[in-house]
């Protein structure tokens, strides 16, 4: 469903990691997308989901993980500069 809507590329299949990737990457776009450009919020919302994002704001488990990925997002900019 992913492919064809988010993509327009039916033929994506999930379990190769180009594809996944790709599909993954744009899945988490459209939820920033979705919550108005905010980043925190659209990483947020692809671990507990839009819905619960715009209803009760992240949940301590989901800002840990917010944490974790925006921590790694300065690792890969620090390691791309060098």
């Amino acid at each position: 469903i992913y492919a064809r809507e988010l993509l327009h590329d039916p033929h994506l299949d999930p379990r190769r990691a180009v594809d996944n990737i790709r599909l993954t990457a744009r899945y988490l776009r459209s939820l920033i997308d979705e919550l108005g450009g905010n980043e925190t919020l659209g990483v947020g919302a692809y671990l507990q989901g839009s819905t619960s994002v715009r209803a009760q704001g992240l949940t301590p488990e989901t800002v840990a993980y917010v944490t974790q990925v925006e921590g790694l997002r300065a690792d890969f900019d620090r390691a791309r500069r060098h």
